[in-house]
C-alpha cells in the first residue's frame, strides 16, 4: 500500500463528484440550446442588424445637430495668428534688447517666442533670433 500525502485517496471522490457537478451543468446549457433552436439564433442576428441600423441613423441625427465650420475653416485663423506673431517678432531687432509692454498676453507671447528659439532675453529686454518664421507654411 502507498502512503497518502493526505491529497491521495481523498481525491478521486472529489473530482468524481465535481465532474458529475459540471457534467450536469453541460447538459442544463445543451437543454437550453436546444430549446431555443436556430429561430432563435436568426431572430438575434436580426435585432442586432436593426439594432445596429437604429444606432447608425441616431448617430447621423446626432453628427447632423453639430454646428461645425466646415472643414477647412481653420486655415484663415492660423495664416492670421501667424501674421500676427510676424508682426511681434518684427518689432525686435538682432542688437538692440527691447522690451515690450507688461500685459500678460505680450508676455505670453515673448515666452512663447523664447521657448521656440525665435527670441533670446538680453538685458532687460529681448532680442531677434536668426531662426527665421514665415507666416506662410
Amino acid at each position: 500500500m502507498s502512503q497518502s500525502n493526505g491529497h491521495g485517496p481523498a481525491a478521486p471522490p472529489q473530482l468524481l463528484k465535481l465532474l458529475a457537478k459540471h457534467e450536469r451543468i453541460v447538459a442544463s446549457i445543451r437543454e437550453t440550446l436546444d430549446a431555443l433552436g436556430v429561430h432563435q439564433t436568426k431572430s438575434v442576428t436580426t435585432r442586432a442588424t436593426q439594432t445596429l441600423s437604429e444606432a447608425l441613423a441616431l448617430d447621423e441625427q446626432r453628427v447632423a445637430g453639430r454646428h461645425r465650420a466646415p472643414k477647412g475653416s481653420l486655415v484663415p485663423t492660423i495664416t492670421r495668428r501667424r501674421r500676427r506673431t510676424e508682426a511681434l517678432l518684427a518689432r525686435f531687432n538682432p542688437d538692440t534688447p527691447t522690451m515690450l509692454e507688461t500685459n500678460a498676453a505680450g508676455r505670453q507671447a515673448v515666452g512663447s517666442m523664447v521657448r521656440y528659439g525665435y527670441l533670446k532675453p538680453k538685458g532687460d529686454g529681448f532680442v531677434r533670433t536668426a531662426k527665421e518664421f514665415s507666416a506662410k507654411k
